[in-house]
């Protein structure tokens, strides 16, 4: 992975995302696959398996195709500008920038991929009122940071 994809809020979150639901579902099939090996007739585990990997293997694919998605991402019209506009969205917040595209000044989001508080990859106060690198995704109609 290049430096570049690597600085890219939401590539950071995405993986974080990923590791994080891996490491939930890793801890939950660990004891269910005891139980199935300690007691040979798994009946009675069988359904956890299957309920574990059905309630999660959506959340992996959702993750991995988003982290794949903005990890090949060239975003366009890439400019400097002040992230200064912040707004919220339950507990992530998203920044609401002022790009100019195609000659017309347009307020674009980025996505909700900060937060707030001390766990997660892309904490609010390492990017505020900072100048940085934007680039616009037309296909979602988003701005992305592309600023290390």
């Amino acid at each position: 992975m290049n430096k570049q994809v690597k600085c890219i809020p939401e590539t950071r979150y995405y993986r974080f995302k990923l590791i994080l639901i891996s490491c939930v579902m890793i801890l939950l099939l660990i004891p269910i696959i005891g139980l199935m090996i300690r007691y040979e007739s798994a009946d009675e585990t069988e359904w956890l398996l299957v309920l574990t990997l059905t309630g999660f293997s959506p959340l992996v694919a959702y993750n991995c195709y988003r982290f794949i998605y903005f990890s090949r991402l060239q975003p366009t019209d890439i400019q400097a500008v002040k992230l200064e506009r912040v707004e919220s969205m339950f507990r992530l917040m998203f920044f609401v920038v002022e790009m100019d595209l195609k000659g017309q000044k347009k307020s674009v989001p980025t996505l909700a991929v900060f937060a707030s508080g001390l766990i997660g990859p892309n904490r609010i106060d390492d990017y505020s009122q900072r100048i940085v690198k934007v680039g616009y995704d037309r296909k979602r109609a988003i701005a992305v940071i592309v600023d290390c």
